[in-house]
């Protein structure tokens, strides 16, 4: 009888994995839009990932790389329409959207060079309670994200962009594409947001219409009370949200308030939206423009979602009535056998 191998003979056989190449030939790093870093290697994991590059015009091309180029694209557009559509001595904020928009392209291009070479991109700085270990590339990407908001910010509400335009939506876009390139993905806001996207959408509507609307107030103005209308509603808005998520499920004592309360605030929303862009001040496309209706619609989109649930507990409670009626049934025509 043949004797099985020994427990050294098992670990002799055994092939040691090496961490999973990138297209480049490099281990892929922590940080820069890749999950932290696990506890057997701060610059690197091994677990294989599929989607670790995509194909552009028959270039592989990292995915961290992606948004980062996405961003370097967008401050060009920037600076291009704020050079090409605006008189530098009669624009406020010339220099600014100029400056902002050359840094943006520097820091982009630096976080391109980041992914494609993990090495340098994945050095461990430090450590932070929130954002856990902070590599050269991740630290790029946070300082981009700050970047374009301020910039988008001041660019769209203050000037030059006030309205729809090539650099109005290359600023928000570069905005959007700093959030993908600090590794935040569609699917996990999704998921984070799961039931309360709706309501958060609707708080963030309302702080863009709190900015946009004072500048809109005063005797002087023609829309005054259509914006005055707009500022109480979007400073009480998020009061009302605290209100709904602390009021419990449709099946609880208090949660029959929840539904009623978002019908009333999805009527002043459309009433609003409606006032402010047909008659004014926000007839033309621009932040107070999407903010009236984006907050309209995420009340509507929170009324139906609370209505479908509500519905879905009470059918679940009649199946459960009918459950028991029907068991107490049967134990009745057990005894009287």
């Amino acid at each position: 009888m043949m004797k099985p191998n020994s427990n050294e003979d098992d670990l002799d056989s055994v092939e040691v994995s090496t961490p999973p190449q990138n297209h480049i030939g490099e281990n892929r790093p922590s940080g820069q839009g890749y999950p932290p870093a696990t506890p057997t290697s701060e610059w690197y994991y091994t677990q294989q990932r599929d989607d670790s590059t995509i194909n552009v015009a028959g270039t592989e091309v990292a995915n961290a790389q992606v948004p980062m180029m996405a961003q370097f694209c967008c401050a060009i557009l920037v600076l291009v329409a704020i050079t090409t559509g605006f008189d530098k001595h009669e624009t406020s904020n010339y220099s600014y959207a100029v400056a902002a928009s050359i840094i943006a392209m520097i820091f982009s291009l630096a976080g391109i060079v980041f992914a494609a070479t993990p090495g340098l991109g994945g050095q461990m700085l430090f450590s932070a309670p929130i954002l856990g270990s902070v590599s050269v590339g991740y630290l790029n990407a946070l300082f981009l994200f700050v970047w374009w908001l301020v910039a988008a910010c001041v660019l769209t509400f203050d000037h030059p962009f006030l309205i729809t335009g090539n650099g109005y939506f290359a600023s928000w876009a570069g905005f959007v594409f700093s959030i993908m390139g600090c590794g935040v993905s569609a699917s996990a806001v999704r998921s984070t947001l799961s039931g309360v996207g709706p309501l958060l959408g609707l708080v963030g509507a309302s702080v863009i219409l709190i900015i946009a609307t004072p500048e809109e107030i005063g005797s002087n103005h023609e829309h005054n009370s259509e914006a005055v209308y707009a500022l109480i509603l979007g400073i009480f808005t998020p009061l009302l949200v605290l209100v709904i998520l602390n009021v419990g499920d449709t099946t609880s004592t208090v949660g029959p308030m929840k539904l009623p309360i978002l019908v009333i605030l999805s009527i002043l929303w459309v009433v609003m939206a409606s006032l402010v862009t047909f008659r004014g001040p926000f007839k033309d496309t621009g932040n107070g423009y999407f903010a009236a209706w984006a907050g309209a619609g995420m009340c509507l989109l929170a009324t139906h979602q609370t209505r479908v649930t509500a519905n879905a507990n009470d059918m679940t409670q009649i199946r459960q009535t009918n459950s028991t009626d029907t068991a107490d049934t049967a134990e009745d025509d057990v005894v009287r056998v």
